[in-house]
């Protein structure tokens, strides 16, 4: 968990992004949201995650909305008040003009 954390606050650089994404990171990030939906650090810090890979790299966004990633956000954000901005953000940088819902 930790480790979404520090990788969320470093991808101001574009070509740590590239590589994350290279790595299948995104599967990653997935997957852990899946296999800990109680966690709102993990959740809040996946969202995080996505936000910048998406901000840094606009091809990403493509990679992301393949996924289940909407659903997994919206489910959040309805569970945990904190999460609600962020994931709203999220959603916004995935081009998801209905975030507010």
């Amino acid at each position: 968990m930790s480790m979404i954390t520090i990788l969320s606050l470093r991808f101001h650089i574009m070509q740590i992004a590239e590589c994350v994404i290279e790595a299948r990171s995104d599967d990653a990030v997935i997957q852990e949201m899946q296999r800990f939906p109680e966690s709102e650090l993990l959740q809040r810090s996946c969202c995080f995650m996505i936000q910048n890979l998406v901000v840094r790299s606009p091809e990403n966004i493509a990679i992301f909305l393949r996924n289940v990633i909407e659903k997994l956000m919206r489910k959040d954000k309805m569970n945990y008040k904190s999460y609600k901005n962020v994931a709203t953000d999220a959603l916004r940088e995935l081009g998801l003009d209905s975030c507010n819902l």
